[in-house]
Order: structure tokens, then C-alpha cells, then sequence
């Protein structure tokens, strides 16, 4: 989908924002995704918390490097939807830091059992899936970092704080399973999910087709991933091995959207820039077009009243021109005879 704008009658073609691929480099992707898969399914057969670690840094890698481009990028764009983006991402990464070190068997917090764990995925998941949805309303609406960091650090400090001094609802029980609770709470991230994918879908014009196609499919990745955490009965089971398997997918999905993207062209991220620059453009620029009705002696126009007028006139009126005044050679011979006329370079 090739990018353009207009600028008055002419249009400026942009690249097609899609980064084409030669058989190799797909071949190579292919490869390596074949590699990491069954790397990690060997890895968590042999010890499934090294599994859970390296699945969760990951994704905090990525989330961490979605904030460090969004941020730095921050200037360039105009838009704060990835900035948003990029801000909630950091606190949801450093939830799913503090769930990693909280997982069953890595004992960092003694007196708590998979309980803790568990209430801290299903926070993230809470911030997660509602800052999806809200980022895409800041393509229009500016945001004051001022407030929204100090939100998600307020926000953030008091939700571990409730999980750890056990307030938090229950969403795992020794021997039981997962509680009702905490399914619900999986089905309601996934309806929030939907909503967010729902919502870009309504501002995908201020996407390029690749992001906008892989931010979807980061989406469904995660929803996928969060119906699959409301099967497991243990924290080392199967449905729990293949939900963070699709936490990795929907991750790499975000990380080729965003930061792979943004890096090798940036033009794509700021598609909602050229937009906006096109709009003002078309605001800036008024042409007249059709027939206009002038006197063939006077040369003066008729406008829409049918008053007539002379040319700056109404020029002026239904464009952005401006007039300065002068006098041409051949008026300036006939008005005055026998006197000559200095140009200006020869002033």
C-alpha cells in the first residue's frame, strides 16, 4: 500500500511501507524459529522454571525495547499512541519481572506459594489489556507524561502491594487449581483484547498495513495465550508450556511491528504524521478550479453574489495569494510616454 501526499494538484509517492523479504532471509526466519521452538521444548522438559524465565526476559526485552524507541522517537512524532504504548509496556514488563521472580521454585519471596505467581500475571494482564485499548485514542488526544507516569507508577505500586500482603483475590489453590476468579479474569483480558483490536481496526488508516496487520496478529497472539492459561492445573503443566509459547509469538509479533519496523523504517510509524501534514496541506493550499466568469474589457469577476470584482479581489477572496502592486513595460510606455523606465537591477 503505497503512502502519498497531496500537495495541492501534485501527489508525492512514498515507498510501499512493506519491508520485503528474499527467499533467504524468509528461509532464515524460518529456520530460526524452528530453532527457538524446539530449543525451548527441550529446555522446559529439563527444567521448566529456566523455561519460564527465559520465555518471561523475553518478553520484557521486547516490551522494554517498545519504551526505549517509543521514547526516544517521542519528538518525531506526532502522535502519542506509541508513546502511550511504549509507557504502559515498561510497567507491564516490570509486573511480569516481579511474576518471574515470584514463580513457584525460584524462592525470592519465602511464605508465599503459586498463589502469588499467578495474581501477579493476571495484574499485568489487567494493564496490559486495558492500555491496548486505550493507546489507540491517542492518536487524536495528546497525553501529559506527567500525569500518566505517575499514574502507572501509583497504579502498578498498589496492585503488587495487594497481591503481597495477600488482598489480591485468590487465583490459584494448592490441590485445586485455578479459581473462578481467575479464569474470569483470563476471559475478561481476552474480551478486552478484542475490544483494543476492534478499536485499531477503526483507526487502521493511521497505520501502515504492516503494522497494523502485525499489531492485530500481537493481539490474537495474546488472546490465544490467555485462553490457554485458563486450562493449566499446574504451573509446570502442558497448557501452561504452550500459553507461554504463544506469549512469545505475540511478542515477536510486537517486536517486528515496532521496533523492527521503526528501525529500518520509521516512515511507517509515522504514517499518522503524513496524514496529518496532508490534511494541513489541503487546509493550506485553496485552488480554483471550474470557469470563472470575467469581463472580457475590464477584467473584472463576477463571484457567487454576481458582484463584480477586479482580479486581486477576488483572488484574494477564494485563495491564500497575496498581492503586490507594480507596473509592467508596456502600461508603464503607454501611461507615460517619452520617460524612461529603470528596472530594479538597475537600481
Amino acid at each position: 500500500m503505497a503512502v502519498s501526499i497531496a500537495h495541492g494538484e501534485k501527489q508525492v509517492a512514498l515507498p510501499d511501507p512493506v519491508i520485503e523479504l528474499s527467499n533467504r532471509a524468509r528461509v532464515g526466519y524460518l529456520l530460526a524459529g524452528i530453532f527457538i521452538v524446539v530449543g525451548l521444548f527441550l529446555i522446559q522438559r529439563i527444567d521448566y522454571l529456566l523455561f519460564h524465565n527465559i520465555v518471561e526476559l523475553l518478553s520484557i526485552l521486547v516490551a522494554f525495547s517498545v519504551f526505549l524507541f517509543a521514547w526516544n522517537s517521542r519528538r518525531y512524532l506526532e502522535s502519542e499512541f506509541f508513546v502511550f504504548l511504549g509507557i504502559a509496556l515498561l510497567f507491564v514488563a516490570v509486573v511480569d519481572f516481579i511474576h518471574m521472580l515470584a514463580y513457584y521454585g525460584m524462592g525470592v519471596f519465602p511464605g508465599y506459594d503459586k498463589d502469588l505467581p499467578t495474581q501477579l500475571w493476571i495484574i499485568g494482564r489487567y494493564i496490559k489489556a486495558v492500555s491496548l485499548l486505550a493507546a489507540p485514542f491517542f492518536f487524536t488526544l495528546k497525553m501529559k507524561k506527567e500525569i500518566v507516569f505517575p499514574a502507572y507508577i501509583v497504579l502498578v505500586v498498589v496492585m503488587l502491594g495487594l497481591a503481597f500482603i495477600r488482598i489480591f483475590p485468590a487465583c490459584y489453590v494448592e490441590g485445586t487449581g485455578l479459581t473462578t476468579f481467575k479464569i474470569v479474569s483470563e476471559y475478561i483480558v481476552c474480551l478486552i483484547y478484542s475490544l483494543a483490536a476492534y478499536t485499531m481496526y477503526l483507526k487502521r488508516l493511521f497505520f501502515s498495513r504492516r503494522v497494523y496487520l502485525l499489531l492485530q496478529a500481537f493481539l490474537a497472539a495474546s488472546i490465544l495465550s490467555e485462553l490457554s492459561f485458563t486450562l493449566y492445573s499446574d504451573v509446570y503443566g502442558f497448557f501452561n508450556m504452550f500459553g507461554h509459547f504463544l506469549k512469545i509469538l505475540a511478542f515477536f509479533c510486537l517486536f517486528r511491528g515496532i521496533v523492527h519496523v521503526g528501525f529500518y523504517q520509521p516512515y511507517s510509524l509515522m504514517f499518522l504524521e503524513l496524514k496529518s501534514r496532508e490534511e494541513a496541506t489541503q487546509k493550506e493550499v485553496k485552488t480554483l478550479r471550474g470557469i470563472i466568469p470575467i469581463c472580457s474589457s475590464c477584467k473584472k469577476i463576477r463571484d457567487d453574489q454576481g458582484a463584480w470584482n477586479q482580479v486581486e479581489v477576488y483572488v484574494r477572496e477564494h485563495s491564500e495569494a497575496e498581492f503586490s502592486h507594480g507596473i509592467c513595460p508596456d502600461c508603464f510606455h503607454r501611461l507615460y510616454p517619452g520617460i524612461k523606465m529603470v528596472s530594479e537591477d538597475q537600481t
